[in-house]
């Protein structure tokens, strides 16, 4: 199938999967706790159209796209430059992902980037498609964990 624009494709991980260290007993973390941000990883792609951007076999899905519901209040609307440069469970040099507003669209770049020089999403597919991932992403962690990245959000 073609994709069309950038489409995010991740399948989420069994716990604990990919995270070093001790992993807290999952019947006893309440299920606002920020400990499991760094407990849900999945595999993810990033595609622009059909060509690969970004891929990661563990990824921090649930502690992104925690810092994603936490930009997208005003950072996406504002043309805020976001930087996805933390992780409770490895420490980078560079920013993993980062979105930057460049006047009618946004310039996607990361360390391990496929497509050299990033890529450049219009503003509108780009919010869209931030907005629906975030949704996706959400309510599959929901449904599979019972846990809310919204609610751990708005604490």
């Amino acid at each position: 199938m073609t994709k069309h624009g950038l489409t995010f494709e991740y399948t989420l991980l069994s716990l604990p999967s990919c995270t070093e260290g001790e992993t807290p007993r999952l019947g006893r973390v309440e299920k606002t706790s920020e400990d499991w941000l760094r407990l849900i990883e999945s595999e993810i792609k990033i595609y622009m159209d059909d060509r690969l951007f970004f891929e990661d076999q563990c990824f921090p899905i649930a502690e992104f796209v925690y810092s994603l519901i936490d930009w997208s209040r005003s950072g996406i609307r504002a043309g805020r430059k976001y930087s996805y440069d933390q992780s409770m469970n490895f420490e980078y040099q560079e920013a993993i992902v980062t979105f930057e507003k460049k006047g009618t669209y946004w310039l996607i770049r990361s360390i391990w980037e496929d497509i050299p020089g990033g890529v450049k999403v219009d503003d509108l597919d780009f919010t869209k498609t931030i907005e629906g991932f975030i949704h996706s992403a959400s309510e599959s962690i929901q449904d599979r964990w019972g846990v809310s990245l919204r609610d751990i959000a708005y604490q």
